[in-house]
C-alpha cells in the first residue's frame, strides 16, 4: 500500500512494526474509514478522514551514540585547522515506537503519538483516530472561514476601487466645474467691459472691437450660454444639401 503507511524498524523489532500497522488499518476500518487510491495502480494509497487525505507513518525510535574520533583522525584535523574527519553517529534501536500521520506526499506531521512512560502506542490508537477526525473537523471549518473571508475581502477590494473610481471622476467634475467658473469670472468681467464700452461710444482703433464684439466674446466664454462665435468657430454652413 504505497503511500498509506511508512515503516521504519529494526529487524529485532520489526514484527511488533507488522502489529502495530495492522491495529492502525484495524482501527481505521471499525471508525468507518476506507482506504483510498487513484485511478492507477501506481497511485499512493491514503486514509480520508471527513475529507482530509493521510498517510501514516510508524517508526521506531533510535538512540545516536557518537563514534570517537581515533588519534590519527583528530591529529589530522588539528594539523588542517578543520574537520576533515567529522563526528560519526551510531543508531541503535529502542524498541519505543512512534506513529505519525502526514498529508500524501507530505513530510510535515499534523499529528502523532508514541510510546511513553505509562503506556505503550497500541492503548492510543483509537483515541487517536477521534483526534484526526477532529483535526479534520477544524481544517474544514478553518478552510470554510478563509473561504469566507476571502469573498469578503473580494467584495471590499471590489468597493474600494469602485469607490476610487467614483472619487476619480468626481475630482475631473470638479477640475470641469472650476472651468467652467473661471470662464463665467471672464465673461462677467467682459460684460463689464461692453456695457462701458457701450456708454462711452468706445471701439478699438480698427474698429472691431466694439460693445457688441466683447459681449458675443463673453457669450462664447460663458458656460451657461455657450454661444457660438463665428469669429473663432467660423461661419456656419448654411448650404443645403
Amino acid at each position: 500500500m504505497q503511500g498509506l503507511v511508512c515503516v521504519v524498524a529494526s529487524q529485532t523489532n520489526s514484527f511488533r512494526a507488522v502489529l502495530l500497522l495492522n491495529l492502525v488499518l484495524e482501527s481505521l476500518l471499525a471508525a468507518g474509514y476506507a482506504l483510498s487510491g487513484g485511478a492507477k495502480g501506481d497511485s499512493p494509497v491514503f486514509v480520508a478522514i471527513l475529507g482530509l487525505n493521510l498517510s501514516f507513518n510508524v517508526r521506531e525510535r533510535s538512540r545516536r551514540e557518537p563514534i570517537p574520533l581515533t588519534r590519527e583522525h583528530r591529529q589530522k584535523n588539528d594539523e588542517v585547522g578543520f574537520n576533515f574527519y567529522t563526528q560519526q553517529y551510531e543508531y541503535h534501536p529502542t524498541g519505543e515506537f512512534d506513529i505519525a500521520v502526514t498529508e500524501p506526499d507530505s513530510n510535515y506531521e499534523l499529528a502523532k503519538i508514541g510510546d511513553g512512560r505509562s503506556a505503550f502506542v497500541e492503548t492510543k490508537i483509537v483515541a487517536f483516530i477521534g483526534r484526526l477526525r477532529e483535526l479534520s473537523i477544524r481544517r474544514r471549518v478553518k478552510a470554510e472561514i478563509d473561504a469566507r473571508r476571502q469573498v469578503i475581502a473580494e467584495a471590499k477590494a471590489a468597493e474600494e476601487r469602485r469607490q476610487a473610481e467614483l472619487r476619480t471622476q468626481a475630482l475631473k467634475r470638479l477640475k470641469h466645474v472650476e472651468e467652467w467658473v473661471t470662464q463665467l469670472e471672464r465673461a462677467n468681467r467682459l460684460r463689464s467691459l461692453a456695457d462701458k464700452f457701450q456708454t462711452e461710444k468706445l471701439s478699438s482703433n480698427d474698429g472691431v472691437v466694439d460693445a457688441g464684439w466683447i459681449r458675443r466674446a463673453a457669450d462664447w466664454l460663458d458656460p451657461t450660454v455657450g454661444r457660438r462665435w463665428d469669429d473663432v468657430d467660423g461661419p456656419r454652413d448654411e448650404s443645403v444639401e
